[in-house]
Formats: C-alpha cells, sequence, structure tokens
C-alpha cells in the first residue's frame, strides 16, 4: 500500500532508501499507492521492536543506478524485471520525488504510462521481448555528474545490458564497467540515456536502431534557399 517512509539528508544531501525507524527533527514522506485514504499506525513508545516484511527473492533481476554532482546525489533508482511485475506502471514503480532545493536527479518514464509521470522504480515483467527503460538526469548544480550502477539481484540467464548515452551516443555495458561520466549536463535540458535488455542479437538490434535515430554531429548551415 505505501512507499516509504523516505527522509532527505540523513547522508549527504540526497534521499534516504526506506527506513523502519522515525527520529525526531527529521521530516518524513510516504506515498499511498492506492486511490483511497489509508490510516498509518505508528509506534510513539519505541518499546516494541519493529517487524520489518520479509523480502522473498523471486525469479528476475534488479539495477540499482545513482546519479552524483559534488555533494549532491539521486541514489536508490532501481530498474529490471521481476515475476510479480507487468511493463506498465504497477505497486513496483514509485514515484520520483524532487530535492528540497539545489539537487540532481535521476529518473525513468514509462512508455506505457500515458500520464508520462517521472519515476525512482520501473520494473518490468519477465518475458522473451527485449526491454528498454528511457532514463532521465536533471542537473541543477553546477558540478560534473557521475552515474554509477550496481546488481543488486542478478540474472541466472544469458541476459546482454547496454547503456546509451544519447547526447554522445557511447555504448556501455554495465557487466563491464560500473560508472560512467557525464561531464557537465546543462540545467536546461534534461539528459537521456536508454537501458536495453534481452539476448546479445535482440541488444544488438536495438542499440543500432536507438543510434539510428540519434544525428553523428550538429551544425548550423546557411538558410539558402529558405527566404
Amino acid at each position: 500500500q505505501f512507499y516509504g517512509p523516505i527522509t532527505y539528508g540523513i547522508s549527504g544531501e540526497a534521499w534516504s532508501p526506506v527506513v523502519s525507524e522515525m527520529d525526531p527533527w527529521n521530516g518524513y514522506l510516504i506515498y499511498n499507492r492506492t486511490s483511497s485514504d489509508q490510516i498509518i499506525t505508528l509506534d510513539p513508545s519505541g518499546g516494541q521492536q519493529t517487524v520489518i516484511a520479509k523480502i522473498v527473492e523471486e525469479n528476475g533481476w534488479l539495477i540499482t543506478l545513482e546519479a552524483s554532482a559534488g555533494v549532491y546525489s539521486d541514489l536508490h533508482n532501481t530498474i529490471g524485471s521481476l515475476e510479480s511485475a507487468e511493463d506498465g506502471i504497477d505497486w513496483h514503480d514509485n514515484p520520483e520525488i524532487s530535492s528540497p532545493g539545489d539537487g540532481i536527479s535521476l529518473f525513468f518514464k514509462n512508455s506505457e504510462d500515458d500520464k508520462n509521470r517521472e519515476i525512482t522504480s520501473d520494473i518490468h515483467s519477465i518475458n522473451s521481448k527485449t526491454k528498454v527503460w528511457d532514463a532521465f538526469i536533471r542537473n541543477q548544480t553546477q558540478s560534473e555528474v557521475e552515474l554509477t550502477w550496481s546488481f543488486t539481484q542478478k540474472t541466472d540467464t544469458d541476459m546482454a545490458f547496454r547503456i546509451v548515452d544519447i547526447n554522445t551516443r557511447k555504448v556501455i555495458d554495465p557487466n563491464s564497467v560500473s560508472s560512467l561520466s557525464l561531464g557537465e549536463v546543462s540545467s536546461r535540458y534534461d539528459r537521456g540515456l536508454k537501458i536495453i535488455s534481452g539476448s546479445e542479437s535482440q541488444v544488438a538490434a536495438k542499440v543500432a536502431e536507438v543510434l539510428a535515430l540519434v544525428p553523428e554531429k550538429l551544425s548550423v548551415e546557411g538558410n539558402y534557399p529558405n527566404p
């Protein structure tokens, strides 16, 4: 029913992971995944030990991505494929939360979401289709941006992955390296990335399709013969 609670600034200028205890003077955010009002029950005494729900690992894979710019970070962004997930928006997919001031934001947009929402986790179903995630980085700082990632749950199957930087046409294999330096990211425009998974042949074909739509170079020509 809920995503959270999360809080800001426990470790640097970034949102925290989900926490099970609330500290005095911190502000907390909780997202209600349902379409109706819900009741949250808190134990103010601290006398009862908090019971964390058991996490059952299911078939599939998960990657956590992090973006950092100087002292600012956006952590705990997740993509992947799981048995219980759907390709569209479902309970696995949580909204992106903006920083309370300057900061950096890494988010995804699901191609099947007609509301075009910005989400911090985008988990797809498991099937043989090629999967594509549209990732974006929004930088409100003056620092260079670094993108890092790690597999929080690896797949047992022979799965290929690629990260395509739309601006530079650079193609990265996340199994071979764990970071990508993006340099300066303009505060005026979101930086676009494509993350692709599938068989080796499927991924190669999709990467070629993506790159075919990206100009190899930009130029300004004379306006002749336009009026």
